[in-house]
């Protein structure tokens, strides 16, 4: 038996002072998917049960809930794979809101675990990062030039010199 408690990292800092715009956190998240393979030589493979497979997913109201995966074999190395979705409502909001992918699809959201022959269940941290947020801004200015006045280039001075 594997038991996995999700771990949901932040995407990145704020990029300016605008409070609407901010990194994912794991409040963003509204749901959670976790697919689970099999790695050999560095190769995934799809865990299938009846033709489909196997995965796990959980609603934001139980992200702290472990996931349990059963019935694995021993001496396997299982890759559990994160994907969570929520709404990327930017500043302005998009017309149409649709769910979309928060996590990254690299190393930082998967962890791969060794099942034993142990009758005890293995336990782990299921690591899930979100990506940054996207960020473009812009802006409208004027620009005034004012009067300018004259001022001297150089310092005034007065030379005596003694007559002869």
């Amino acid at each position: 038996m594997l038991v996995l408690t999700p771990e949901v990292v932040s995407g990145g800092y704020q990029t300016q002072d605008v409070p609407s715009i901010e990194p994912f956190t794991a409040a963003d998240v509204k749901s959670l998917v976790v697919k689970l393979y099999t790695v050999t030589d560095g190769v995934e493979t799809p865990v299938t049960e009846n033709g489909q497979q196997v995965s796990r997913g959980l609603t934001s109201e139980r992200l702290g809930d472990p996931v349990v995966f059963s019935k694995l074999k021993p001496h396997t190395t299982y890759r559990a794979k994160c994907e969570a979705y929520g709404f990327d409502i930017r500043y302005p909001e998009p017309e149409v809101i649709t769910m979309t992918l928060l996590s990254t699809n690299d190393a930082n959201s998967y962890t791969d675990i060794v099942v034993t022959d142990d009758d005890r269940p293995t336990v782990g941290k299921l690591k899930v990062r979100l990506k940054a947020r996207l960020f473009s801004g812009q802006t409208d200015f004027d620009v005034t030039i004012g009067a300018g006045g004259l001022f001297p280039g150089a310092s005034e001075s007065l030379a005596l010199e003694p007559l002869d």
